[in-house]
C-alpha cells in the first residue's frame, strides 16, 4: 500500500469515527500490514459501545492529541496460554455491526487494550469461560517460551513468566493473568489482563477482555480492572451472573 493511500484510509476512518468519540479530530493510525486486519474498519455500533478516551483515567483535553489509537478485529496476545485467543476467535455474533473488536490506545508509554464481541452464538458461555479461568489456573506459576515481537525483533524467542491474579484481588465473576515477557538481551514487558463474561438486557452473552501492557518487570500503574466499570457501562452490559460462581485461580 503507498503512503498516500495510507493517509488517505487514515483520513477516512478519522472522519467516519470522529463524531462518535468523545474528544473529536481523533488521530487513528492503522496498524502494519505485519499485524492481521491492518485496514479494519471498526463498526460504528461497536465504537460506541467500547471505551472511549474520556474513559481513561489520565487522558484529558489537553493531552488527547498525543494518544495513538489503533482498531482491529482481533489482537494478538501474546501469551503461551493461549485458551483466550481460541475463545475470543470463535466468539462469532448474531448481529454483524456488534462483531468481534479491539482497540489500542497508547498513552504515556502504556498500551491499553479493550476486546469485545457481544450478542455471541455459543452453546454454553458458562462453560467457554469456565476454560478460560481453568486455563489461567493451569498455566499459573508457568514458563513458556515462544517467538514473538512484543519485545525483540520478529521471529526471535521470548521467555514469559505467567501469572494468575488471585481472586481476591478481582472482581466476582472476573478472572485475570500477569504476564511477563523477556527477550534475549533482556528486555522485558508486562500486561496484566482480565477477560469478563457478561450479558445485555436481553441476556444475550459476550465478552470482554482488557489489558494495559508496559515495558519493564512490573505492571502499569494503570490496571485493568481501573477500565472495567466504564467498559461495561459504555457495553450496556453487567457481568453474567452465571460466572460468579465461578472458581477463580487463589492466592498460593
Amino acid at each position: 500500500m503507498s503512503r498516500s493511500s495510507k493517509m488517505i484510509n487514515t483520513l477516512l476512518v478519522a472522519v467516519i469515527l470522529s463524531p462518535l468519540l468523545h474528544f473529536t479530530d481523533i488521530r487513528i493510525t492503522l496498524p502494519q500490514a505485519s499485524i492481521p486486519h491492518y485496514n479494519y474498519a471498526p463498526p460504528a455500533g461497536m465504537v460506541r459501545r467500547m471505551l472511549h478516551l474520556g474513559d481513561i483515567p489520565g487522558i484529558t483535553e489537553d493531552n488527547w492529541r498525543g494518544v495513538e489509537t489503533v482498531w482491529t478485529e482481533l489482537m494478538s496476545y501474546n501469551t503461551g496460554c493461549s485458551t483466550i485467543d481460541t475463545m475470543l476467535d470463535y466468539s462469532l455474533p448474531e448481529n454483524r455491526e456488534l462483531r468481534r473488536t479491539s482497540v489500542t490506545f497508547t498513552f504515556q508509554g502504556v498500551d491499553i487494550t479493550q476486546t469485545m464481541a457481544l450478542d455471541i452464538y455459543v452453546f454454553n458461555q458458562l462453560e467457554s469461560f469456565e476454560r478460560i479461568a481453568a486455563s489461567f489456573s493451569e498455566c499459573d506459576g508457568e514458563t513458556f517460551q515462544f517467538r514473538s515481537s512484543e519485545v525483540s525483533p520478529r521471529g526471535s524467542m521470548v521467555t514469559e513468566a505467567f501469572t494468575a491474579i488471585p481472586a481476591d484481588q478481582l472482581p466476582q465473576g472476573v478472572v485475570g493473568y500477569t504476564s511477563v515477557i523477556t527477550a534475549e538481551d533482556g528486555s522485558q514487558r508486562t500486561t496484566q489482563r482480565i477477560v469478563v463474561p457478561v450479558i445485555d438486557e436481553h441476556n444475550n452473552p459476550g465478552l470482554i477482555a482488557l489489558s494495559t501492557t508496559t515495558d519493564g518487570p512490573e505492571p502499569a500503574d494503570l490496571s485493568p480492572v481501573d477500565l472495567l466499570d466504564a467498559a461495561l457501562t459504555r457495553a450496556e452490559v453487567t457481568i453474567d451472573p452465571a460466572a460468579l460462581a465461578t472458581p477463580t485461580p487463589t492466592a498460593t
